[in-house]
Formats: C-alpha cells, structure tokens, sequence
C-alpha cells in the first residue's frame, strides 16, 4: 500500500505538471477528453471485475491507480506534442518559480492534513453515529469540489494575463457573480433539503439542519478557494498570509474543542464553517495588501 501510495503520487505529479502545459496552450479539449477517457475506463473494469466477483478493496485502489498513471501518461504525450521541442530549463527560472511557490507551502502541507480534521474530532470525542453522518453529508459537500475544478482551467490563466486596469472591477465582479452562486446553493439546500438528503438513504433522511451546514461550509470554501486562485495568478502571495491563515484556524479550533461539545455533528459542522470563514477573511486580507501593495516582487516576472 506505500508503493502505491508512492506512485500515485508520482504519477498524479506528473499528470499536473503536463496538465498545466495543455491548460496554458488552451488545449481544453485534450484536457477534458483524458480525464473523461480514464474515468469511463475505471467505471468499465470496475464493471468487469464485479461480474468476475474479482472486486474488492485492492483490486478497485489498482483500477484508480491505473486511472492516475493513464492520465499522466497521456498529458505527457499531449504536452509533448504541443510544445514541439524539448525546453532548457533557466536557472533564473527555475529559481523564480520556487520562490513564487514557496509562500503558498506551509498552507499546502497545513490542507493536506486539514480536510481530515472534522472526522478525526468526531472520532475523538464524538460516538460512531457521529462519525458516519460526517462522513456520509461531506459526499454532499463534494458538489462544490466539482464546480471548483474550473478554477484552475479557466479562473487562474484568465486573470494571469489580464491588464492591470482591468484587474480591480474584472476581480470584484467574479466575486460577486461566485458569491451569488454561492448563497443560491446554499439557499436551495435550505429550502428543499430532501433534494439532497434524498442522494445519502433514508438513514440519513433526518440530517436537514447538518446538510444546511455542510453545504454552507462548503460554500464558503469554494468562495475563498476562488479569492485565493485569483490571488495566486497575479501574485498576491505572502509569507505572512500564508502563516496567518495557519494560526488562525489552529486558534478557531483549539477554541472550539476548549469550549464547545464536540460530540455533536452539527457543532462540528459549525466549527468547519467558521474555520471557512477565518480563511475567507485571510485570503481576502491578502488580496486588499496586494491591490495596495503590489504583487510580489520576483525576477523573470
């Protein structure tokens, strides 16, 4: 299982790298089409090995591995075939792009452990009940992972190469467009929640007031998720952003087990909402800094 883990993380590195090359040359239909190729390829052996009585636990993580490598494989090649010769790489660079990357990594590492946090609180300090209705409503906040798939597709290279004076009104009219999309989600959750509940069972039928929190929560993640892709393109990145948010979400929830009773779904759920909310106000910080400050300041850009 750590080879595998290993490699899917190898491969699922080198299928980003050669993504972005297809992104930026807007070969969107080779992007999608691979994607779209591998995933009928893993529902078609999934297929297969369950009529066989082939499937199970290892069997399916090797049909997903296979997705991952066959993606990398094919955006290499799609890479390769648009950029047409072989680059050299500069050292200037090189030592550019580690330096725009390098503010934005102690928030990457913190986010790698994070999206576990609500379900290891629930573990610790919740019942088994607890941990299976977290579980079963964060598939309903995957409705947004979707959605924000298109931010580094279309969002990111978009305001990368927009003119500087149309950056301001161009930034706050995408906010207020993903901001109203954002609420109506939210709203609808609100209004007719069987709509969603209808997709978790019956046994899940009474969590309308956690769905509402869930998709709220995963409301506010999309929304700040869109302010900091936005602030990546134009290099609103900052080593004091980056620790902030950290500190921030670490002191929310150092209060939240100190002081609130975590054995409940719905004030866990509120804890991701308002850990939401904390990085809202960071990455919207630093976007204000940068407007007034300027983006940051590295050679070769």
């Amino acid at each position: 299982m750590v080879a595998i883990l290993i490699m899917t993380s190898w491969f699922s590195g080198v299928g980003s790298s050669y993504g972005a090359v297809l992104i930026l040359r807007r070969s969107r239909r080779d992007y999608y089409r691979v994607q779209m190729t591998s995933s009928l390829l893993r529902v078609a052996l999934l297929g297969v090995f369950w009529v066989f009585h082939w499937l199970n636990a290892f069997t399916a993580i090797l049909i997903s591995v296979g997705g991952v490598i066959y993606v990398a494989i094919r955006y290499y090649q799609c890479a390769g075939r648009l950029l047409g010769t072989r680059g050299e790489p500069s050292r200037e660079m090189q030592k550019a792009v580690i330096r725009l990357a390098l503010p934005n990594s102690p928030n990457i590492i913190f986010y790698a452990i994070q999206g576990q946090v609500s379900l290891m609180i629930i573990a610790i300090f919740g019942r088994t009940t607890s941990l299976a209705s977290v579980g079963a409503l964060a598939r309903i906040g995957q409705l947004f992972v979707l959605i924000s798939l298109m931010n580094a597709v279309l969002v990111e290279p978009y305001f990368a190469k927009l003119p500087s004076h149309r950056l301001k009104s161009t930034y706050l009219k995408t906010l207020a467009v993903v901001g109203a999309a954002a609420l109506a989600v939210v709203a609808f959750a609100t209004s007719f929640p069987e709509a969603f509940l209808w997709l978790l069972g019956h046994k899940y039928s009474h969590l309308r007031t956690e769905l509402v929190l869930t998709v709220a929560g995963s409301a506010i993640s999309y929304f700040s998720g869109v302010i900091w892709i936005i602030n990546f393109a134009r290099r609103f990145v900052f080593w004091w952003a980056s620790w902030l948010n950290i500190v921030v979400i670490v002191l929310v929830q150092v209060f939240f087990i100190w002081r609130a009773d975590l054995s409940s779904v719905q004030t866990v759920l509120i804890l991701n909402c308002v850990s939401g909310l904390a990085s809202l106000c960071v990455n919207a910080l630093s976007g204000i800094y940068g407007f007034a400050r300027g983006p940051r300041q590295v050679e070769c850009f």
